[in-house]
């Protein structure tokens, strides 16, 4: 060995590294003794004569750095290095060697052999001292990035999990403003309806039954965003043809239409031969967004060409404006949630950037897709669907459209329950308006006492009422009504979501619809049966 000593080298060295324990492996006990002697100076070491000593010595105690001759008898200085680093329990720990073979060789076999460094002898007690500092050094690195590591990963774990709980409270309080807003938006628009079939007709009530439909829409687009963020959409298909989707569309954004005086092409919609197996509502909502963002993206009296075609086995329908376009930046954008494209006063609509977003939404939910092209500012815009194509659908969808479309011919004995006197009220007037014999109660027990009366044939029943909420109301008139005559129990509630509708089906409601409720909707699921009066004969 040159150099027996190393003054100097432990000043101000010896006490911040103490803590390190380094292993000295060496069948040489002079060697051993040496070295364990050196490296005493800065950290806690403990030497072992052999191999198989180490790897006992190993398996009891934790150590920071291993130091091993490679010449040894049993298990040498390779075998001792492939032991520790197959071990999950000391991979990580770094292993030097000694050895008296010189040359460029003998190192590169011992760093290709997994040695973290190789260190010939004879060596100086300042090299020695020197690669050891380094090797514990790097040691230290990698245990504080692990260390980092894991804090960046306990704090990626700790926000995604506020970001979900975060999303959760959103969802909730998306679900229960939709049903705060359907509330008073009920009786508004049964008032407006019960208005317009008494013949009242005025610039202002146009005006607030155009309002009152807008602000309907924002509730409905909150609620569809909240339900397909949760993967509570359900599609329920039928076959049907897609002009009759398209034209039902066109009814739900006729009133905008009108008001901008746009005029929509159909003239490229085929009457038949595109056939599909779709939502009919969801579908008519796709379309109708998209015809709705045509209309306020557009000036006053441009046309939107609506069309559709078969491509392969798929259908395809394209809306297309000759309005402000999209810039080439936010065409990668446009579907995302609250994204909007910068409006003009003129042009300014109101809405919350969730349209093309739901549509995006609902089309994959169909198995399709959506795209959009525009050429530029000024220059207009194309939305392009394309859907699965069905086989032989046409004639099944033209029989369900004639089944549905059957009207009732008789009036009904209806009982309207609903602690909100302005919602009962309105809608009972509409129903009188239209025929039917209608008695109304604003809690469970003041319904049952009017049913053991009048005994009708339909209840519509608001889920959150005081005392007995629907749920058990519903309960108690099966009850009362029992098995000898039928009574239709629908839910209307502003609870609109998947599991609000399982849970009135649970509790015996046949039906369940969401306020505001939609007028040929309810006359439609009115006249679905005929009237057979319980208390005839």
């Amino acid at each position: 060995l040159r150099g027996a000593a190393a003054p100097g080298l432990s000043d101000g060295a010896g006490p911040s590294q103490s803590a390190a324990r380094v292993l000295v492996v060496d069948d040489n006990a002079d060697m051993r003794e040496y070295v364990a002697r050196l490296l005493r100076e800065r950290w806690q070491v403990t030497a072992a004569a052999n191999g198989r000593e180490a790897l006992e010595l190993l398996g009891a105690q934790a150590f920071d750095l291993v130091i091993s001759d490679v010449m040894m008898p049993g298990l040498d200085g390779f075998g001792l290095l492939r032991a520790v680093k197959s071990s999950p329990a000391t991979a990580e720990l770094p292993v030097m060697l000694l050895s008296a073979r010189a040359g460029e060789e003998a190192r590169v076999e011992g760093l290709f052999a997994g040695a973290d460094d190789y260190i010939v002898k004879p060596f100086t007690a300042q090299q020695l001292l020197a690669q050891v500092s380094a090797q514990l050094a790097m040691r230290q690195i990698r245990r504080e990035n692990a260390a980092e590591r894991e804090r960046l990963l306990a704090r990626e774990q700790a926000a995604k999990l506020e970001a979900q709980s975060a999303n959760r409270a959103k969802d909730e309080f998306l679900a229960m403003l939709g049903h705060e807003l359907r509330n008073p938006l009920a009786p508004i628009i049964t008032a407006i309806q019960l208005m317009r079939l008494r013949g009242v007709s005025s610039p202002e009530l146009g005006m607030l039954e155009r309002q009152t439909r807008h602000l309907t829409r924002l509730v409905d687009d909150l609620l569809d965003v909240s339900r397909i963020t949760r993967g509570k959409i359900e599609l329920r298909k039928r076959p049907l043809e897609i002009v009759d989707t398209v034209l039902r569309a066109m009814e739900m954004v006729s009133r905008l239409l009108e008001q901008r005086a746009h005029r929509v092409d159909t003239r490229d919609v085929p009457a038949s031969g595109l056939a599909l197996e779709a939502d009919p509502e969801r579908l008519a909502q796709v379309i109708a967004n998209l015809l709705s963002n045509a209309a306020k993206y557009s000036d006053a009296g441009s046309v939107i060409t609506l069309s559709a075609c078969r491509a392969g086995e798929r259908v395809r329908l394209s809306v297309k404006d000759e309005g402000a376009g999209i810039a080439p930046d936010m065409l990668e954008s446009i579907f995302n949630l609250f994204v909007q494209q910068p409006q003009t006063l003129a042009r300014s609509e109101g809405g919350l950037g969730l349209g093309l977003a739901i549509v995006r939404s609902l089309v994959e939910l169909h198995g399709g897709t959506v795209t959009v092209h525009s050429a530029g500012l000024g220059q207009g815009s194309e939305f392009v669907v394309e859907l699965p194509a069905a086989r032989d659908a046409a004639q099944s969808a033209s029989s369900h459209q004639a089944a549905v479309a059957a009207p009732a011919a008789h009036a009904k004995r209806i009982l309207v329950v609903d602690d909100n006197v302005d919602a009962g009220t309105m809608l009972g007037a509409l129903l009188r308006l239209q025929g039917h014999e209608v008695e109304l109660a604003q809690d469970g027990p003041e319904a049952l006492s009017k049913a053991a009366r009048f005994r009708p044939e339909i209840a519509l029943i608001d889920i959150g009422l005081p005392m007995m909420d629907g749920y058990e109301l519903a309960r108690r008139l099966k009850q009362l009504c029992g098995q000898e005559r039928a009574l239709r129990i629908v839910a209307v509630t502003g609870y609109g979501l998947e599991s609000d509708r399982e849970r009135s089906a649970q509790a015996g409601f046949d039906d369940h619809l969401v306020k505001p409720v939609d007028i040929v909707l309810l006359d439609r699921l009115l006249s679905e049966r005929g009237s057979s009066d319980p208390r005839a004969g």
